[in-house]
């Protein structure tokens, strides 16, 4: 049973810690998006 728990809360710390690196390794395209989204105008819709 300790082993289960075990395995469960390392699964569940390397996902989080895997989403952290996936979205500190995108700063630049996140700089872009707030720029275009900054830009645009509100009746405009972004998709189209």
């Amino acid at each position: 049973m300790k082993n289960i728990l075990v395995l469960f809360l390392a699964m569940v710390t390397s996902g989080k810690v895997f989403a952290q690196i996936d979205t500190i390794s995108y700063a630049k395209e996140r700089q872009e998006i707030r720029e275009l989204m900054q830009q645009r105008k509100p009746e405009v819709p972004i998709d189209g």
